[in-house]
């Protein structure tokens, strides 16, 4: 549930929902290239490569509740189902040809637009603030009320402990991306203790939270302390 839904949120409360967690959405202007060091080598996952990145993601989210790990047949099968995704817009970062980081970049444009129906003033002071700003350099742009955009999405991320960098030059290429294709927005849902928070901070995000709640049927709710945000659920 979107967090300042009150009314919404009421609703469910009465009916007996309970707030079990907050998620944190990370939004991201694409508004300038990115230029890091560039240290790693970058690539689109060869399928010989996928059994390596499957371990990764497997050990990153290990312990999360909805995780359910992948195998290689599962993580294909997953990607290429989902419309605009697919495992040709799967990055890994590599070290001495080890796979140190990856990301999936998901169109998910393809399927979805947003606005936002009603901003909080303090959204609305900014837009303007970065506007006039916009005329000396470059800033990041925020949605007018009522404005449809399109959102594209930054899923199944996963690093190496000690290489932040090299996911954070996974999101610069992302950005690039974004930037060439006139295509303004991008970001991802995490859970807010997800080490992948530190790195998108680098980006100048705008954060977000909505709610999950949940409603016990016949036995007690499980641990929701650490979370996999399935993508799919972001929109389904």
């Amino acid at each position: 549930m979107y967090a300042p839904n009150q009314a919404s949120i009421g609703l469910l409360e009465r009916m007996g929902y309970i707030r079990k967690k907050d998620i944190t959405v990370c939004e991201m202007s694409a508004y300038r290239k990115e230029q890091p060091d560039w240290k790693y080598t970058l690539e689109r996952i060869d399928e010989k490569d996928l059994h390596e990145a499957v371990d990764l993601l497997n050990r990153y989210y290990e312990g999360r509740t909805h995780f359910v790990p992948f195998t290689d047949k599962s993580f294909h099968e997953y990607a290429n189902r989902m419309p605009g995704y697919g495992l040709e817009n799967f990055l890994v970062a590599k070290e001495n040809g080890l796979i140190v980081a990856c990301g999936g970049f998901w169109d998910s444009a393809v399927l979805m637009e947003m606005a936002y129906t009603k901003e909080p003033v303090l959204w609305k002071v900014m837009s303007k603030v970065l506007g006039m700003l916009r005329h000396v350099k470059a800033m990041p742009r925020i949605p007018a009320e009522g404005e449809y955009f399109q959102f594209r999405s930054i899923v199944d991320h996963a690093f190496e402990d000690g290489y932040e960098d090299a996911m954070d030059e996974i999101l610069a290429y992302c950005n690039n991306i974004m930037y060439d294709t006139k295509c303004e927005f991008f970001g991802t849902y995490v859970d807010p203790k997800d080490p992948i928070l530190e790195v998108l901070k680098q980006h100048r995000p705008r954060f977000e939270n909505i709610y999950l709640y949940a409603k016990p049927i016949a036995s007690k709710l499980p641990d929701f302390s650490s979370l996999y945000v399935d993508c799919r659920d972001t929109i389904l």
